[in-house]
């Protein structure tokens, strides 16, 4: 393999390392990581595991680019298939921000107010959610996981018609601890707890609101002890969960 001979290539979980490196450039294989990840979690149209595909492709192509550096370029190829792959990545990227343009601009002419909270506030939610897609199990992804990113990824903006829960949360036989938030029309709630399990002494719960605000501009506690929580929480015992509230 010619590229970053002394690093063994990334694992993957559905795009052959040495043939996306032979025929797209750095720039390419980002654009389709881009797009691949726009279709999962802004496509109505698709079923769970078609998600989950493009969840893994997207993740696929940034780790081969990252693995081949800003400056890779492929070697000449004699039947320009790295040319036309990289118009088709080209291409779909621009379609990508076309249709995400004018998603925004809808939105914008339905959702006039405002949770008064700082715009990227759950970039960090977002973040984490995302990396935990590309390791779970696809049966452990609620089918409403896309639909709860897309609420989270466009706040303060609110969502009309929508309600969900959703918690991140580690545990094992003994201890139980979740951060959450649930997300109405008009209302955002923030909390945490924990559950402690003692064999010789029972469990004992505890649960709080730490942050939560209302489209009317009211808000209470503190947003940030809420996200300094779910920083703490271990990634590789993490689960996720969504539920949609009536």
């Amino acid at each position: 393999m010619p590229f970053n001979a002394e690093r063994p290539p990334p694992i993957t979980h559905r795009v052959n390392v040495e043939h996306a490196a032979a025929t797209l450039a750095y720039e390419g294989m980002m654009k389709l990581a881009q797009t691949f990840h726009h279709w999962a979690f802004h496509e109505e149209a698709l079923y769970d595991d078609q998600r989950t595909m493009l969840v893994q492709m997207s993740a696929d192509y940034e780790r081969i680019a990252e693995f081949c550096g800003p400056g890779w370029s492929p070697p000449p190829s004699e039947n320009d298939e790295e040319d036309l792959l990289s118009l088709i990545a080209t291409q779909l990227q621009l379609s990508a921000q076309r249709s995400s343009s004018m998603h925004e601009a809808t939105l914008g002419d339905v959702a006039i107010l405002r949770f008064p909270i700082p715009k990227g506030s759950f970039d960090d939610a977002l973040a984490i959610l995302d990396a935990w897609m590309t390791t779970a199990d696809p049966d452990d992804v609620s089918s409403d996981l896309p639909k709860a990113r897309h609420m989270l990824a466009i706040l303060p903006q609110p969502t009309p018609d929508e309600c969900l829960g959703l918690t991140f949360s580690v545990q094992d036989y003994y201890f139980h601890q979740w951060v959450a938030l649930e997300l109405t029309e008009r209302t955002l709630t923030c909390s945490v707890g924990e559950h402690v399990y003692d064999p010789g002494a029972g469990g004992d719960s505890t649960s709080e609101i730490v942050f939560e605000c209302n489209l009317d501009g009211w808000s209470g506690g503190d947003f940030w002890e809420w996200n300094l929580q779910l920083s703490k929480i271990d990634p590789k015992a993490l689960s996720v969960q969504v539920e949609v509230l009536s």
